[in-house]
C-alpha cells in the first residue's frame, strides 16, 4: 500500500497508524490526499475502514501548528484530545499525568483497604502487607513515574 503515499504508515492486522508532520498548510493537503489514497486502496481490496474508529490527534505544542479538517469518504474525522492505545493514554503533548494519577490512586486505594481491614496492625505486619500488595503496583509503574514530564 505504500505506493504513492508520502505520510508514515504502519498497518497491523486490525489497526492502521497514519502519521505526518504537518507544519505548513501544504502538509495538511498532502495528508488529506494520502488519506484519500488509503480510502481508495481499501475500497479496491474490499477492506472497509470502521469510520467510527478513525480519529485525528494533532500533536505538539503551540498555536503555530496548522489545523486541518480531514475526511474519509466525505465524513469528517473527529479531533481527539486523549486516545488510549495499547493500554496507554496518549495526549497531544505526550504527558503521562493521567496514568501517573491513576497508579498513585490505585496504590493509595490498596493501602487504604489494608488499613481499614486490619485496624490493629503492628508496624512489622504493615510493612509485610505494604511490600506484598502496594509496592508491586508502584514498582510496575516505575518507568512511567520516572519519565521526564
Amino acid at each position: 500500500m505504500s505506493t504513492g503515499v508520502e505520510s508514515y504508515m504502519s498497518m497491523f492486522e486490525d489497526d492502521t497508524k497514519f502519521m505526518r508532520r504537518v507544519m505548513p498548510d501544504e502538509d495538511c493537503k498532502i495528508f488529506q490526499e494520502d488519506l484519500s489514497k488509503l480510502q481508495r486502496w481499501s475500497e479496491k481490496w474490499l477492506l472497509e475502514f470502521n469510520k467510527s474508529k478513525c480519529k485525528v490527534m494533532e500533536m505538539g505544542l503551540g498555536g503555530r501548528r496548522p489545523k486541518g479538517q480531514y475526511t474519509m469518504k466525505e465524513n469528517y474525522l473527529p479531533v481527539m484530545i486523549r486516545e488510549r492505545d495499547l493500554r496507554v493514554d496518549v495526549t497531544p503533548n505526550l504527558t503521562l499525568v493521567a496514568k501517573r494519577n491513576w497508579i498513585t490512586s490505585a496504590a493509595y486505594s490498596t493501602l487504604s483497604k489494608i488499613r481499614t481491614s486490619f485496624r490493629n496492625l503492628s508496624e512489622e505486619a504493615l510493612k509485610v502487607l505494604y511490600t506484598a500488595y502496594v509496592r508491586p503496583v508502584l514498582e510496575y509503574a516505575t518507568p512511567i513515574m520516572e519519565s521526564p514530564t
